[in-house]
């Protein structure tokens, strides 16, 4: 079963070729993810770096990366549940991007940040709350998502350095 997600696509459409890149481009730099092949529906973290990998087909049109908070399960059920960042997938990593840059945060660090914004509407500088077609998450401009990393790896010219 396929839902439309926040980017205008199936969800998880080219979820595992996405997964693969980031995986052989993290082995590149020393840095092992080493898929388990255990992804179940109540833990989709596979892999034993413990890192949930998440591909933003819109991070050029935005500016920045997307952090989907909640999503909803169905487009023609109004209810939102939760979404990766604050599910128990096994992982401690959030990592997020596309083929050009890709942002590893620690998962904790995320899910305060969001909690913060959410009952202080208090956050970093450009950082915001949206509202999207399927879910509601967080916007995070490209040097603030650089800053809060514990990673960015920058794969070509066209990486987000900078801007």
């Amino acid at each position: 079963m396929s839902q439309v997600n926040e980017n205008n696509g199936t969800e998880y459409d080219d979820q595992n070729a996405f997964e693969s890149f980031i995986c052989g481009k993290l082995e590149e730099r020393g840095i092992i993810v080493q898929p388990t092949g255990k992804k179940t529906i109540r833990n989709k973290c596979a892999n034993l770096l413990g890192i949930d990998i998440i591909h933003d087909r819109m991070i050029d049109k935005r500016g920045g990366i997307y952090i989907e908070t909640h999503t909803l399960e169905f487009a023609q059920n109004p209810i939102f549940i939760t979404s990766t960042i604050f599910k128990n997938t096994g992982a401690w990593l959030y990592g997020i991007g596309d083929q050009n840059t890709f942002f590893i945060f620690a998962k904790r660090l995320l899910q305060k940040l969001v909690v913060a914004l959410e009952i202080d509407f208090v956050g970093l500088d450009d950082s915001k709350p949206i509202c999207t077609g399927s879910g509601k998450g967080l916007f995070m401009p490209f040097a603030q998502a650089a800053d809060l990393a514990a990673k960015t790896i920058y794969f070509s010219h066209k990486s987000y350095q900078q801007q």
